[in-house]
């Protein structure tokens, strides 16, 4: 509540909320005054209009990747799901090696190391693509075999520890 004393006396009235200075009186003419853009400003805003005609320009290529990529990845993940589901062997054994024949291929440039660690690389990792039930069956039975014997090792040594 807001009290307003007249100049006259000091009786106080009560004033509403439209009446108070903040909330302005429609009657009143607002006059706006331009603004006075400096330099680094008028450069932002150049630079911004730039990047944003570049992007309107790509935004049509863009599209086409997008599309591309999904139709890619559909593509691959039919593929995927053909291999690893399909009750024949021809097909694994061929994707199987293909990818080895691709590694030896990447690694042509260096030495007979280089052919076939890349060629390996490429092996296991396709057969695991075809086989992934078993790669990781495989795998985990490798690990807890080191795992086994790492602890195993551990053991010996603080034995041999305490001993001496």
């Amino acid at each position: 509540m807001a009290a307003k004393s007249d100049e006259g006396g000091d009786s106080k009235r009560r004033i509403k909320i439209s009446e108070l200075p903040v909330y302005g009186n429609p009657d009143v003419k607002v006059k706006v005054l331009p603004e006075d853009i400096g330099k680094f400003r008028e450069g932002i805003s150049v630079v911004r209009g730039a990047v944003w005609n570049w992007l309107d320009s790509i935004q049509g290529t863009t599209e086409k990747v997008k599309d591309t990529y999904e139709i890619g990845k559909a593509h691959t993940q039919s593929t995927v799901d053909y291999i690893q589901n399909d009750e024949g062997v021809l097909p694994r054994l061929a994707v199987i090696g293909v990818s080895g024949l691709a590694g030896i291929v990447l690694g042509y440039k260096g030495g007979p190391m280089r052919k076939a660690a890349f060629s390996t690389f490429a092996v296991i990792s396709a057969t695991s693509l075809c086989y992934p039930k078993e790669a990781v069956a495989l795998t985990t039975g490798q690990y807890e075999k080191l795992r086994n014997k790492v602890q195993e090792l551990r053991g010996k040594s603080d034995s041999d520890d305490k001993s001496s």
